[in-house]
């Protein structure tokens, strides 16, 4: 019985402290300033934040750019609209310290499991399946969770 429980700690213990890795396309958050975001702050065009659906209100997330190599940290702040084809929009000022000021590119999320949007059902778009990218681009995220499939979902 004793290994069972320590066996669960360790489980629960590795969900919530290693982190894992998404595929997805980003862009930036067009948003005009002084908006109400969906964790009912204003919108600054000039803070570190994002409008994801697929991780929760509140998380802050790594965002590396697969063209410029580039990390940055993002606090989700808002949710992206069922119509989009991104999985992670930025603010002017994190798409620009992310050197991709008003571009469509390829990012990889970074996060931990517990940041995980668990709570809210709200569709995911943009995220790209394998084999559907040159993976010697992506070949040093070896630890990517790619959703199922063979395109772009």
């Amino acid at each position: 019985m004793k290994k069972i429980i320590i066996f669960c700690i360790l489980l629960t213990i590795s969900l919530y402290a290693f982190p894992e890795k998404w595929v997805g396309q980003v862009a930036t958050y067009n948003l005009i300033e002084g908006s109400v975001t969906a964790d009912g702050q204003v919108f600054d065009p000039d803070k570190m934040t994002a409008a994801c659906n697929g991780f929760r209100l509140g998380a802050t997330v790594k965002v590396i750019s697969v063209r410029t190599g580039k990390i940055i940290e993002v606090l989700v702040t808002d949710r992206i609209k069922n119509d989009s084809n991104y999985f992670i929009l930025l603010s002017p000022k994190a798409a620009n310290e992310l050197g991709l000021p008003w571009e469509t590119s390829l990012v990889v999320i970074d996060a931990k499991f517990s940041d995980v949007n668990s709570t809210e059902i709200l569709p995911i778009t943009g995220l790209v399946a394998e084999g559907t990218i040159d993976k010697e681009k992506l070949k040093k995220f070896p630890d990517i969770n790619w959703p199922n499939g063979d395109k772009t979902i």
